[in-house]
């Protein structure tokens, strides 16, 4: 390498490449290793690709693959890991690279790491590179001409962090120490072995959907992919808080969703539709990508109507829950509101029949608290079913009956129209500009093009939509009026707004909310920032009244409307504990982090962090979600805790209070326990001030509009 004549270093470099497969030396990795930082650091240059890197790096993985004798020799264990990097890197970013590698056999070798032949850290890189491959016209045949690509890629997909989890994270005693030493490099320990693990096993989901992604540009592999178990998991694939990168999931149901033949499967799924609403309607870096299938859904007449199945549950009007307060007898309780499904949580409203309180959660330890507001409860079904059966539903260490698990039917447009409707006001999110205004066009097209019978729309829906475009005639004529009658009306919603603050400040929650109701149709529509208070004043009237589908939806409006667009910290807290109130976890969280994040900006003070402080509010319900949503949960809960040597293990995110039940904390009634509503925002920076530090940073599009970066720095 450090040969000044040219042709001597061709010629040796040449020779070197030849030789090292059939070498049994002591010490190969160092030369490997050497090459494995040179393609990081220089993956265009051209140099090694005509001197024969890709044949040796094949040789070398074949070795490692037939000879087991020789991978356990001295470091040699490395080798194979370092060649598929090495692979990956070159071929990342020229398609010319690509092309010599294919050439050069890369594919086989990398197809049988993929298959698990030797460890998933060897699979990860594997994916990686067969992912650059596919990328490119030129050598997306040679990857898919072997057929179990895809299939070992969708089962990846869906079992990398259960690998992960069981293969290394879990048993920290029997972790390899080629793995510790290359996740750490040496450096860390135990606990940078764990956190590396974690965000190489986010990393092996995303570059396994990226590398399945490719294949779903062509029809013909949709019949593959569009499985109902694959699909309805793609939702939930995102990645974790590691993942800053990838569209991983969402992403792949955007491709899918943009041909005809993969949006029929995705309207046909149970739930995904639903999903997408929630990611639509959330802080995920990739809500436009939700936007785009919901919108492309609407637009295709075959699944704008067509219908979805649920389940819906009917439990016992005098249900029992027997909880460890009571270990003598069961509490009696009655249903206090309908029941609804999550996923695979269970909404619920119950009063006790004794004393008519309402309870949420009650210590174990101590005698239950209550809470005159109505409160709620979550569990998971033991026995989903189809069909009128009974089953158990598990609620904290107790339970409930079932008295029958019902089928029922949802079309497509009644579940995604309210969703649209909520985020029309977005002018522009990221590189979408006048996104509202495509909303309001496809939706105003499903009105117009609705036929009868099952193709019509609801009277709900149609009457929602209605709704929405009568409001964008309003805004026409408004910019025809006087500007003393809009002053008139301004001053008139104002009068209103204050009647429905002094309303809640007495404890009247549905009278406020009816008066925010009455200010909003007084207020001109392009008084954006009085809306926006209107709006977020509104979603917590019915987060008091136990409706957080409708706290979602104000939330939202008002976030669309705010100036950067879902960045009202107050709208975030509300739409984060209304999400947490349904059960999901990782809308919830987003919006809570996004909510510190903008407290940390802001001049008002009852969000500004106290010497730099995060509220105990918040804290406490970042914390909580992060244990919903780590990475690992479901894998810990099939396989067990983490177990260190001499401990009976422990499950990370287990909350130590998992079984104690708690009064509603002091944010149920406002940011900090006062309850104020707002009046106005005029303690915001301008526009002109706050762009610049919140205006996200702009994302390469790598291939057909899937955004994705790979985080090529990581070893």
């Amino acid at each position: 390498m450090k040969e000044g004549n040219p042709n001597k270093r061709r010629t040796s470099i040449l020779k070197f490449f030849r030789e090292l497969p059939s070498q049994d030396d002591d010490g190969q990795v160092l030369p490997i290793s050497g090459l494995w930082n040179t393609a990081m650091a220089h993956p265009n240059d051209p140099e090694f690709i005509d001197l024969g890197i890709f044949e040796c790096m094949t040789a070398l993985i074949c070795k490692g693959l037939k000879n087991r004798r020789w991978l356990s020799h001295d470091q040699n264990i490395y080798i194979p890991y370092y060649a598929a990097h090495i692979i990956g890197s070159y071929t990342m970013n020229m398609e010319e690279f690509a092309e010599s590698s294919v050439n050069a056999g890369v594919i086989l070798p990398l197809v049988e790491l993929l298959r698990g032949r030797l460890t998933w850290v060897e699979q990860r890189v594997a994916v990686r590179a067969l992912g650059h491959l596919a990328t490119y016209a030129s050598t997306f045949h040679a990857v898919a001409t072997h057929g179990e690509v895809l299939e070992l890629s969708i089962q990846l997909a869906m079992s990398s962090l259960e690998i992960v989890y069981s293969h290394f994270y879990q048993y920290v005693d029997r972790r390899l120490s080629y793995h510790c030493d290359l996740l750490t490099r040496g450096m860390g320990g135990v606990e940078m072995e764990s956190r590396k693990a974690e965000e190489w096993a986010s990393q092996l989901q995303c570059w396994s959907l990226q590398l399945i992604n490719c294949f779903a540009f062509k029809p013909e592999f949709l019949s593959v992919i569009c499985k109902p178990e694959f699909l309805i998991k793609l939702p939930g694939m995102w990645g974790g808080l590691v993942n800053e990168n990838s569209p991983a999931g969402i992403g792949l149901l955007r491709t899918i969703c943009h041909h005809k033949l993969g949006r029929g499967p995705v309207a046909s799924c149970p739930g995904l539709v639903e999903a997408l609403c929630n990611i639509a309607r959330s802080s995920d870096d990739w809500q436009y990508m939700a936007i785009d299938c919901l919108l492309w859904l609407l637009q295709d007449p075959t699944t704008c109507h067509k219908s979805q199945e649920y389940t819906e549950l009917q439990l016992s009007l005098k249900t029992k829950i027997h909880t460890s307060l009571t270990p003598a007898r069961s509490l009696d309780f009655a249903l206090v509101d309908r029941t609804r499904i999550v996923g695979d949580v269970l909404i619920f409203f119950f009063r006790h029949l004794e004393d008519g309180i309402i309870y949420r959660k009650a210590k174990t330890s101590s005698s239950p608290t209550s809470s005159r507001i109505k409160d709620y409860g979550t569990g998971r079904i033991v026995h989903p079913s189809k069909g009128k059966e009974t089953g158990q539903f598990r609620f904290g260490v107790g339970f409930a009956s079932v008295l029958e698990i019902l089928p029922s039917l949802v079309v497509v447009i009644d579940k995604a129209a309210p969703a649209l409707i909520d985020l029309s006001e977005i002018s522009t999110l990221g590189d979408h500009k006048k996104l509202g205004d495509s909303i309001i066009n496809v939706l105003q097209e499903c009105v117009q093009s609705q036929g009868t019978g099952r193709n019509s729309l609801s009277n709900r829906t149609k009457e929602q939509i209605d709704e929405l475009l009568n409001s964008r005639q309003r805004l026409k004529w408004e910019k025809n009026m006087p500007k003393e009658d809009l002053h008139i009306k301004q001053a008139a919603a104002l009068v209103v707004k204050l009647e429905g603050n002094s309303l809640f400040s007495s404890g009247n929650i549905s009278g406020a909310a009816s008066k925010y109701s009455e200010a909003l149709a007084l207020c001109p529509m392009k008084s954006r920032k009085e809306r926006v208070v209107l709006y977020s004043n509104r979603a917590q009237c019915h987060l008091l009244l136990q409706q957080p589908l409708t706290a979602i939806s104000d939330a939202t409006r008002a976030l669309c409307l705010h100036n950067p667009i879902n960045r009202h910290a107050k709208s975030l807290w509300r739409r984060a504990q209304a999400y947490d109130m349904l059960g999901l976890a990782k809308e919830s969280l987003l919006d809570a982090i996004l909510f510190i994040n903008e407290c940390s900006q802001s001049n008002d003070p009852d969000l500004s962090l106290r010497q730099n402080k995060v509220p105990d509010y918040a804290e406490r319900l970042v914390k909580k979600q992060m244990r919903a949503t780590w990475l690992f949960r479901e894998a810990a809960v099939k396989h067990g805790g983490v177990h260190c040597e001499g401990d009976a293990g422990d499950i990370y995110g287990q909350e130590a209070d998992d079984s104690e039940w708690e009064t509603a904390s002091e944010s149920d009634t406002g940011l900090d326990g006062r309850g104020e509503m707002d009046d106005d925002d005029s303690e915001w920076k301008t526009e002109n001030e706050r762009t610049d530090k919140y205006e996200k940073p702009s994302i390469k599009d790598i291939k057909h509009g899937y955004n994705v970066q790979l985080a090529e720095d990581e070893n």
